[in-house]
C-alpha cells in the first residue's frame, strides 16, 4: 500500500493504491481523491494467465452515509425518463433492485441524502462493460446489514451470489449501500496491452 500527492492546486489529489499479483496478473488498485470532492475508484490489470478471450469481474461496494446520517435515496438517470419531481430524467428507486447499464440513455446513478440534499453522482467508466451469466447486473440497490459484506468472499465459481440479497427491503431514506460492478475484458490477441482499467467516476453533486 501507498500514498501519495499528484497535481497541484484546485488539481491536486491524494492517491492511495496497492499493487498484487496473482499468477501472471499484475493487478494495481487504486483510489484517487481530488481536491474538489471527484472520486475516481480503479483497477488496472495487466498480465495474462488464460489462453483463451476471458472476463474478469471487479466489485465496489459503496457505502456512502451521507452527512453521517442514513436518510439515503438512490435515484437513476435516463435521458427519456420523464421529471418526478428530482429533475427531468431522473426516477427513485424505493426499494432493493438490481440494475444494467444502458449508454443508450446515458444511464447513470446517484446516491441523495433527503435532508441536505447532497449527494454523489456515479458514472459508469466507458471500458466498464456490461452483465453476463455470471454478473447478471451492474448495480445493486441493498438496504446496509453489516453481514452482508463477506469481504470479497461472495459468491461461487458460477455466480457473484449478490441476488439473494435482493429482498425487497424499504430503501426510501434509509442506510443504503450500492455494489456496482466493472467487467473487464481480456482477449488473446491484446495480450502485449500493458494496462486495462475499470471503474466509476464519483462525483459530488447538490450544495456541498
Amino acid at each position: 500500500m501507498c500514498a501519495y500527492a499528484s497535481g497541484s492546486g484546485a488539481q491536486s489529489a491524494l492517491n492511495l493504491e496497492s499493487y498484487h499479483t496473482i499468477g501472471a496478473y499484475r493487478l494495481t488498485h487504486r483510489w484517487v481523491f481530488r481536491a474538489e470532492g471527484v472520486v475516481l475508484p480503479r483497477l488496472f490489470s495487466a498480465g495474462l494467465q488464460c489462453p483463451f478471450d476471458h472476463r474478469h469481474h471487479t466489485y465496489w461496494r459503496f457505502d456512502f452515509t451521507l452527512d453521517g446520517v442514513p436518510r439515503d435515496l438512490l435515484l437513476e438517470y435516463n435521458t427519456y425518463a420523464p421529471d418526478e419531481g428530482w429533475g427531468a430524467g431522473w426516477h427513485p428507486f424505493r426499494t432493493e433492485t438490481s440494475r444494467v447499464k444502458n449508454p443508450a440513455s446515458r444511464r447513470s446513478w446517484c446516491v441523495l441524502n433527503k435532508g441536505s440534499g447532497r449527494g454523489y453522482h456515479l458514472l459508469p467508466g466507458p471500458d466498464d462493460g456490461t452483465a453476463d451469466a455470471f454478473s447478471t447486473a451492474d448495480l445493486w440497490l441493498l438496504r446496509h446489514h453489516g453481514s452482508e459484506d463477506r469481504h470479497g468472499r461472495q459468491g461461487s465459481a458460477a455466480a457473484d451470489g449478490l441476488g439473494v440479497y435482493l429482498n425487497g427491503e424499504d430503501t426510501d431514506g434509509q442506510n443504503l449501500v450500492v455494489w456496482y460492478s466493472g467487467h473487464l475484458v481480456h482477449h488473446v490477441d491484446d495480450a502485449g496491452r500493458e494496462r486495462h482499467a475499470v471503474g466509476p467516476d464519483l462525483v459530488p453533486l447538490g450544495p456541498w
